[in-house]
């Protein structure tokens, strides 16, 4: 594949969408109005977004299972042609990854996770990148994440964090900050909207 602009690390799995007029309490069921699955994780949606327009993506971040939710997880990934997919790695004897979110008509979401922490990640490495200068990372993960924040920053690319609206939220500061001062803490939104047009996210 040609020269990556961003590479997008991270969860990888499947989104069970489920709309319900209000969540199951102790003793009361409740039934569903519809469920839909896609595309889930951090850094596969991100990937898709900016895959969708236009920008030349690879993906890498947890392993996936041989079984029915990995098949329709590669098959909608091979739906974007510049979405590099050589480094999701399909591995037998695993469950893929997949969350179960019921949505409630006020839009709220309440979710059950399943095999993310478990899943086997793949490790990071500069090679990677293939010609990336942006990493996009999520921090859902554990010590492979901060490796991979730490190899990019060593090697000049800028790292995007996700799901992080203001600089001084904890969780940046506690994991990222006192680490890799050269992080850059945005929204999915502007990541997207930085690496679809080029410019830079300072």
């Amino acid at each position: 594949m040609e020269k990556l602009s961003v590479f997008c690390y991270g969860e990888i799995g499947i989104d069970n969408i489920i709309e319900a007029d209000q969540l199951p309490t102790p003793e009361i069921a409740v039934f569903p109005k519809s469920e839909s699955y896609h595309v889930g994780g951090a850094a596969a949606n991100t990937g898709i977004w900016l895959a969708h327009m236009g920008v030349a993506v690879g993906l890498s971040g947890n392993a996936v299972g041989n079984d029915q939710y990995g098949d329709l997880l590669i098959s909608r990934l091979k739906e974007y042609s510049n979405l590099d997919l050589n480094l999701v790695q399909v591995q037998e004897g695993i469950p893929t990854p997949f969350t179960r979110a019921i949505v409630t008509p006020d839009g709220e979401r309440s979710f059950l996770i399943f095999y993310y922490p478990e899943t086997p990640k793949i490790p990071f490495t500069l090679d990677q990148l293939n010609g990336a200068r942006y990493l996009a990372l999520d921090l859902y993960g554990g010590e492979e994440r901060l490796e991979a924040a730490k190899k990019a920053h060593t090697a000049g690319v800028k790292t995007a964090i996700g799901d992080v609206v203001w600089k001084d939220h904890p969780c940046c500061l506690l994991r990222v900050s006192r680490l890799i001062p050269e992080v850059i803490y945005v929204t999915f939104f502007q990541a997207l909207m930085c690496a679809s047009t080029h410019t830079s996210c300072r």
